[in-house]
């Protein structure tokens, strides 16, 4: 069983989408998105401390890549024109299009080299490391219960598909 998931996945069909929403620890949330049955990924959710307030944002996720397919910034009060451009810069988000979370996510101000690797806003270093820690600490958190779970959600997800089609 999926641990944390006390409520039961939530599930929705757009088309041949299918989106089961599975409930973690406090306020965590992960959605399986699959077409025609086929696993696309996750869409994660995460939150932390930025600059000026707390940043929500939702990501993408291919576990058979390991890697962030996408990021988008949900809510952000960090300051205009600087640290803004966390959401604003496209350079910056594309980043995360496809980001490896193996070893680790890594904040750099030299240019990134390596596919873990994200590269700094100037002057938003500190907006731009929250969006790296948020992600780190989601995934480290998510990573091994999408691993350990796969048969679970999946079979969930059909099952939830397979009775909405019924109805």
């Amino acid at each position: 069983n999926f641990a944390g998931n006390t409520h039961g996945p939530a599930v929705s069909a757009v088309g041949s989408l299918g989106i089961v929403i599975f409930d973690g620890a406090g306020d965590a949330r992960a959605r399986l998105i699959q077409a025609d049955g086929t696993l696309l990924g996750y869409a994660i959710e995460g939150e932390g401390p930025g600059y000026q307030d707390t940043i929500r944002l939702l990501y993408g996720y291919d576990p058979v890549r390991r890697a962030v397919i996408g990021m988008e910034v949900l809510e952000s009060r960090e300051t205009p024109g600087l640290g803004d451009r966390i959401y604003k810069d496209e350079a910056f988000v594309q980043q995360f299009d496809d980001l490896a979370v193996d070893p680790d996510i890594v904040l750099t101000k030299e240019g990134a080299t390596e596919d873990h690797e994200v590269d700094a806003i100037t002057g938003a270093t500190i907006s731009s490391r929250a969006i790296g820690n948020i992600i780190g600490e989601s995934t480290q958190y998510w990573v091994p219960l999408i691993y350990n779970n796969q048969d679970d959600f999946l079979t969930k997800t059909n099952n939830e598909l397979s009775s909405n089609e019924q109805r």
